[in-house]
């Protein structure tokens, strides 16, 4: 009789003013703990032995599937659970930073659709540093790219570390009669951060139009120094163009919409004359760093980074971003661009 083989285990995790803005906010260093193991599934078949594998502690399943994203290790790529952002019956904005669901358990089902957000809340949004230059009469455009600081929110490790949190501004649902409240470290844990309560309002609510709105929130990175350094380097290499710096962040705001009831048209005629009944004081919070740069949140401590300094990233990217603009790119710069520079020769 063949002896089984084990099989590697994995612990699932269970299920913004302006959107292109960067906030900072003060979080203490102990409100800022790991929170979410990696949630990848691995499906290995049982006819083939593992490598260097250790007992396995679930059962072992004889289906086979065809890997996917994220169960694929990608250098360079986040270990997040990817499949968790394709949200069923969604579309996402032109610019890439709402998505709306009408799923129709989300608007009344209080426990899909706070497994729901929480699930969404544990997922980072995709802020990114956009450089445009144009001529000096503004017609012409000289270069425009971007880069990836999505991956800048979260620690690194032999598991996904997070410091994000969910913070429920009741004020702002409730027309000011209770105080805001929030959980610290864990999106998971359903104590008291008052997201259940909202949640069944939302659901219980029989508005023909209503709306949930979820929104992500960088806080704690220090914009202000990354725009400073940039414009420093382009006076440096003398570029005489006029410059835009921006911080958009996308996927930063996940809306639940009541679905249409009855004839699509109708409903949407029908909604132009209700008041669309709107509850958007959650937010999911992504800290950069524990403190806001420059000690602005009054208190006195060290700033920690999730990943990396400011500082510490300008030394990295100084170049990638000087080679971009004296070749006019225009898209993303990666770490690919990085490898290239690394490698090229100085004479």
């Amino acid at each position: 009789m063949s002896k089984r083989k084990p099989v590697p285990s994995s612990s699932p995790n269970p299920a913004g003013p302006s959107r292109s803005s960067v906030q900072r906010e003060h979080s203490s260093p102990a409100a800022l703990q790991s929170n979410a193991a990696l949630d990848i599934e691995t499906d290995i078949p049982t006819d083939e032995p593992p490598i260097y594998s250790g007992p396995s502690t679930l059962p072992i399943s004889s289906t086979r599937s065809t890997p996917s994203l994220q169960q694929s290790l990608i250098a360079g790529l986040p270990d997040l659970p990817w499949s968790k952002y394709q949200i069923p019956d969604s579309t996402i904005s032109s610019d890439a930073t709402t998505i709306t669901t009408t799923h129709p358990l989300y608007s009344s089902d209080p426990n899909a659709l706070e497994t729901f957000l929480r699930s969404q809340a544990s997922l980072p949004p995709k802020p990114r540093i956009r450089v445009l230059g144009r001529s000096d009469d503004g017609l012409s455009k000289d270069f425009d790219i971007s880069v990836n600081m999505m991956h800048y929110l979260i620690q690194r490790g032999g598991q996904l570390q997070q410091w994000n949190y969910v913070q429920v501004d009741n004020e702002s649902i409730s027309g000011g009669k209770q105080k805001r409240s929030r959980s610290a470290g864990n999106v998971n844990n359903a104590q008291g951060d008052g997201l259940r309560d909202v949640v069944e309002r939302f659901c219980d609510d029989k508005a023909m139009v209503k709306t949930f709105i979820l929104t992500r929130r960088v806080v704690n990175w220090n914009t202000e120094y990354i725009e400073g350094c940039i414009r420093n380097l382009l006076a440096q290499i003398s570029y005489r163009g006029q410059v835009t710096i921006q911080f958009p962040v996308q996927h930063d705001k996940i809306i639940v919409q009541s679905p249409p009831k009855g004839n699509k048209f109708l409903h949407g005629v029908a909604s132009l004359f209700v008041e669309n009944k709107k509850y958007e004081g959650v937010t999911a919070v992504w800290p950069y760093a524990t403190l806001a740069p420059g000690g602005e949140s009054g208190e006195a401590g060290e700033r920690i980074f999730a990943v990396q300094s400011e500082e510490a990233w300008w030394k990295d990217w100084k170049g990638v971003v000087a080679n971009a603009v004296r070749s006019k790119r225009r898209g993303w710069v990666s770490v690919e661009d990085q490898i290239e520079l690394a490698m090229t020769p100085r004479g």
